[in-house]
């Protein structure tokens, strides 16, 4: 989109976006930042394999039921993490940009293969053109929006039909669909094959019931961040909203859910992000706070939250 193509924006959008500066992530040390969020990935990676093991010592029908949805959140986790903020450019930082661009792209690359998720195509190059472009036609995020009835078919279909998840996935449209998949497969079937032997068979299918709630979190994740009319909103930097509910850091992890914020200033860090929603709240005009940071979570799945009318977006 070109400046001339940007619609005039209001004068607290400018304040908003010059707000986040304060909080960006050019300003952060870069062994903290690392250290936080190495950490974090340490700390997932901690949780998922002893979620993994406790199946040696549960009983089969209470461990799958219990461990999947908490495998999923995991995995879920472990995206938004590292491929999500290596997109960025910020799950690592350094000095030398150089050295940040290799380290991000390799550690995205390492996570996106658990994933069959080309990091290149979809994330490092294609998470630019959402940003740039949110929902315009050569936005390549923008396959689960559904609200309403086809959320609900759609997640009913992530979460009741073994292996479905492995069928949505974006990056079946890129060339790496003839290579990619079978990486995966490679990584996680000697796996989820050693630990059925060994172990429990409860494992490989807590892991499989993982990926399927994986997959219906995401559904969610996007249409709450641009579901609906919201992602048709004539100003391109109100195509996204802020939800905000009780279990969000379970469900949404790293702060996602703060999506408004993310799309506003997209080199503000997830850790950095409640500090930059405590800000705008004494920029953001108080009549439009209510329908930027949603809290009416039910109404945004179903796709009843409309736009901002261009004369609301000067209040």
């Amino acid at each position: 989109m070109t400046r001339a193509e940007r619609p005039s924006q209001p004068s607290w959008i400018a304040a908003a976006i010059a707000a986040g500066e304060r909080y960006h992530v050019r300003h952060k040390s870069p062994l903290r930042h690392n250290a936080r969020n190495l950490g974090a990935l340490a700390g997932l990676l901690i949780a998922l394999l002893g979620t993994l093991a406790a199946g040696a010592v549960t009983p089969l029908v209470l461990y799958v039921f219990v461990a999947g949805p908490i495998v999923g959140a995991l995995l879920f986790a472990l995206y938004i993490l590292v491929i999500h903020e290596a997109s960025h450019g910020m799950f690592v930082i350094s000095r030398s940009r150089q050295r940040a661009r290799r380290w991000n792209r390799a550690l995205g690359w390492a996570v996106s293969l658990l994933f069959a998720t080309d990091y290149d195509r979809h994330w490092r190059k294609g998470h630019v053109t959402h940003h740039q472009r949110p929902l315009a036609a050569d936005d390549p995020q923008q396959e689960n929006l559904e609200t309403g009835a086809a959320l609900r078919a759609v997640v009913a279909r992530m979460l009741l039909i073994p292996g479905y998840v492995f069928l949505w996935n974006p990056s079946r449209r890129y060339p790496s669909r003839r290579w990619l998949p079978l990486v995966t497969v490679g990584l996680w079937l000697p796996l989820a094959l050693v630990a059925g032997v060994a172990v429990t068979w409860a494992i490989p299918i807590a892991l499989l019931l993982g990926f399927q709630v994986l997959g219906a979190l995401n559904q969610c994740k996007g249409a709450l961040e641009h579901g609906g009319a919201v992602g048709r909103d004539e100003n391109p930097l109100l195509r996204s909203r802020t939800s905000l509910f009780p279990l969000r850091r379970v469900l949404m992890p790293f702060n996602i859910s703060m999506h408004f914020e993310h799309h506003l200033n997209p080199g503000v860090p997830w850790y950095e992000l409640p500090r930059y929603h405590a800000a705008l709240r004494g920029i953001i005009p108080r009549p439009l706070q209510p329908a930027i940071f949603n809290t009416q979570l039910r109404e945004q799945l179903a796709g009843r939250l409309g736009r901002i009318a261009p004369i609301e977006q000067r209040v």
